[in-house]
């Protein structure tokens, strides 16, 4: 039998019998041996006893155990595909562990008897005591990602000894694959020159095209840094299709776009202003182009010259 399974089971009684054969040898020294005789009878009563509830519970707790393994086995044509132990929930000591959760942790099944937490530092189990089947939190162990499932149950001993058997369950890929899901989702941003109108107001058609350029250039280079999609729909709005991975770092950048173009001025001095209304989140592009289209008129509602965001549920403003 694996060894934390027999410390499990066999509860501390050695010393009890220890102390009734003491006690035996004293009273026969002493001269009473038919009181002798009676404690030896007592004594081998009780560890015959003992003897045969021990073995009970022995291929009780041993039946689970291999009943488990083999179910995993059979689905698995042979071996076991997860990690997977069997833990004593009232102090965490670990009873068993297959090879692939000491392969996994580096558990080492030796005769001085490891604590889970000792394993697996801060995970907890207070889940499994309140009936769930699902750990809360998923663990890290090394660069991979392990949900971890698990049942409990209860050793057929005097005690009662509440048992957890946990299984852990390597999701890393499937992770990776919502990770870059999600920042690969477009997000759909309208750019609209504010004020357009005064600046080409009383410009001949040589200026008007160089202002043109001038803005698109402005526009251009702020664009160039995404790896998007730019699109000029009007003389004063473009269409820009980019990444989510890339929206973080426009916000932390608080479109920076908003200031540069002021660098754009016509003939009097007066400066390009524009807005950005961004849709993010929508099941479909043109959901996505709904929310960018909502964006910018609320910007143009606002006064202009920023930035608006809006996913399903809120708007964000920038500038402004």
């Amino acid at each position: 039998m694996n060894k934390r399974l027999g410390k499990l089971l066999r509860p501390g009684v050695g010393m009890y019998f220890v102390v009734m054969a003491l006690f035996c040898a004293a009273t026969l020294l002493a001269g009473q041996y038919w009181l002798a005789a009676g404690e030896s009878a007592v004594t081998l009563a009780v560890f015959a006893v003992y003897m045969v509830n021990r073995n009970r519970r022995d291929r009780k707790i041993q039946r689970y155990v291999q009943s488990a393994s083999n179910t995993l086995e059979s689905l698995s044509k042979g071996e076991c595909p997860f990690p997977a132990v069997l833990v004593r929930l009232g102090d965490g000591g670990i009873v068993w562990a297959n090879h692939r959760f000491s392969e996994l942790t580096g558990y080492a099944d030796t005769m001085m008897e490891q604590m889970l937490e000792e394993v697996l530092p801060e995970f907890e189990m207070n889940w499994l005591t309140e009936g769930k089947t699902e750990a809360p939190q998923d663990v890290m162990l090394g660069s991979r990602r392990y949900r971890v499932y698990g049942t409990t149950i209860r050793a057929d001993d005097n005690r009662s000894t509440m048992l957890g058997v946990m299984y852990f369950c390597d999701l890393t890929e499937l992770y990776q694959v919502r990770d870059e899901y999600i920042r690969s989702r477009p997000v759909v941003s309208i750019i609209l020159i504010d004020n357009y109108e005064e600046l080409t107001k009383n410009l001949t058609e040589s200026a008007i095209s160089s202002m043109n350029a001038k803005l698109g250039d402005e526009i251009t280079a702020w664009t160039e840094g995404f790896h998007g999609l730019l699109r000029k729909l009007e003389r004063n709005r473009f269409l820009f299709i980019f990444e989510k991975r890339d929206l973080d770092r426009a916000m932390e950048d608080k479109f920076s776009l908003l200031e540069d173009i002021h660098d754009v001025e016509n003939s009097t001095g007066l400066a390009a202003s524009l807005s950005m209304g961004i849709g993010v989140d929508g099941m479909t592009f043109e959901e996505s182009y709904e929310f960018a289209a909502l964006s910018i008129e609320m910007a143009l509602s606002r006064g202009g010259d920023q930035a608006v965001i809006k996913d399903r549920f809120n708007f964000n403003f920038y500038g402004g």
